[in-house]
């Protein structure tokens, strides 16, 4: 699982949805913390300043703001979304037994 999935927001500046791909790190948009995984479960936070960070992600999970919280940057909220229909449902056909399975609808 990629940093950026498993945190919200930048635990440095919280910038909700902030944290993205950066070359073989991720890195956050809005304060440039860079993140990265060491040894273990453990992911490594280096902030602009040079220091570095090494927590579990749910000591880094506590630190995040509030999922309910509106983020200031309103990267959270209604998003457009596109569904497309399965089709009627078809025998399948199983040549090994013979058989024929069929879907319910």
């Amino acid at each position: 699982m990629a940093i950026r999935d498993a945190l919200w927001a930048c635990p440095a500046c919280h910038a909700f949805g902030a944290i993205r791909k950066d070359g073989s790190d991720e890195a956050c948009s809005q304060c440039a913390a860079r993140f990265d995984r060491t040894g273990g479960a453990l992911i490594r936070m280096r902030d602009r300043h040079g220091d570095t960070v090494v927590r579990t992600l749910p000591e880094w999970e506590s630190l995040l703001p509030p999922l309910d919280q509106p983020p200031v940057n309103r990267v959270l909220g209604p998003q457009n979304a596109l569904v497309r229909n399965a089709t009627p449902p078809a025998p399948v056909r199983v040549p090994r037994h013979g058989g024929t399975l069929r879907t319910r609808a």
